[in-house]
């Protein structure tokens, strides 16, 4: 046997002893500088929003508690994204130490996170456009019931988005990949997983593409067509929250109605 097919008989176990990483050589300077300039990043994000909390606290308006609420959710928010970034690039299937529910959890979490940061200045929009063009209404009320109102409005309407896809896909949080710290948390179950990706594989538009009937039953098959209605709708919402649409055209409006 000569010493050429000695060597390609040897590669295999060679190959397989070889330890697993998420930190390929090649590209540990870029995996390790990411988090670094995240947590520089996070600091002065932080100092700014405490002085938002302070000063809004101090001057009591009327988006006061709106702008506190906003301020403490981004510091949770992006802290705990940070945080388990971090932590599944050290500890490996970090789902064998925590158990797949915290998991789950943080998919859930930063999805919250994410919702409430979209639609925040929409909130706001909504709110200055019923003060202002809609007055009479707004002093009917009161100020302060309406800053209320959409002070849970706030809250509230990430928690709303969750609920409609899980109607829609009640496995939502395991058939959506765009997590990646949270797919490395699991084990990264399906794969996606490698030092240059940087995006989900699996979109929303992807869900309702595969959606079907539970069953040829009447019933379900109108129950299906409304979880195809209720999705597709989420989508044109969704991008339109995302890119400013909907807030450029009461802005419009807003305008419109001050300087006539």
């Amino acid at each position: 046997m000569s010493n050429t097919n000695k060597i390609n008989m040897s590669r295999p176990s060679t190959e397989n002893t070889q330890p697993f990483s998420l930190i390929e050589p090649i590209d540990i300077v870029s995996t390790l500088s990411q988090p670094m300039l995240g947590i520089l990043v996070f600091a002065i994000g932080s100092y700014f929003h405490c002085r938002i909390i302070n000063i809004s606290r101090k001057e009591k308006e009327i988006t006061s508690n709106l702008d506190i609420t906003n301020s403490c959710i981004l510091i949770c928010h992006f802290f705990y994204s940070l945080f388990m970034h971090i932590i599944t690039l050290i500890v490996q299937d970090l789902h064998i130490y925590t158990g797949d529910w915290y998991c789950y959890l943080s998919k859930v979490i930063t999805y919250y996170g994410n919702r409430y940061m979209q639609g925040h200045t929409l909130v706001i929009c909504i709110m200055k456009y019923i003060l202002v063009v809609h007055w009479d209404t707004a002093r009917a009320l009161g100020h302060d019931q309406i800053a209320n109102i959409f002070f849970w409005i706030n809250i509230v309407h990430p928690l709303i988005d969750i609920g409609a896809h899980l109607f829609v896909t009640p496995n939502f949080f395991w058939a959506y990949d765009g997590y990646r710290p949270m797919d490395r948390c699991l084990g990264d179950p399906k794969h996606f997983f490698n030092s240059n990706f940087n995006t989900t594989r699996i979109t929303l538009g992807d869900l309702c593409h595969d959606l079907s009937p539970f069953s040829d039953n009447y019933l379900d098959y109108v129950l299906y067509k409304s979880r195809q209605g209720v999705c597709w709708t989420q989508i044109v919402v969704f991008y339109s929250v995302l890119g400013n649409f909907l807030e450029i055209l009461i802005y419009i409006r807003l305008f419109w109605f001050v300087y006539r």
